[in-house]
């Protein structure tokens, strides 16, 4: 059960009715149909960015390849070699006997 000041806020689950304008399409009563012009907006829109979404998903998916490579086989140094060794030290230690 909702409260306070988030009781009738658009979403939530109380009181839900078909006539709720924020549950209606948005539509103003009529099936609207892009024109022409608007179409061969859009239709140049999407053939202008198709290349950008061909190399984003290349750049990803080049990366994701780097990155299996780069774990199977540990060609950038990471772990163990990043590390310099330390050399040891003999431990004296003191009899009191």
């Amino acid at each position: 059960m909702l409260t306070g000041p988030f009781q009738r806020l658009p979403g939530s689950s109380e009181g839900w009715t078909a006539g709720d304008p924020w549950l209606l399409p948005i539509s103003d009563g009529f099936d609207a149909k892009a024109s022409a012009a608007t179409e061969s907006a859009a239709e140049a829109v999407r053939g202008a960015a198709r290349p950008l979404w061909i190399a984003a998903h290349g750049l990803c998916l080049a990366l994701a390849l780097l990155l299996a490579a780069e774990g199977a086989t540990g060609w950038m140094g990471g772990g163990s070699q990043a590390v310099h060794p330390v050399a040891k030290v003999p431990v004296v230690t003191a009899s009191a006997s």
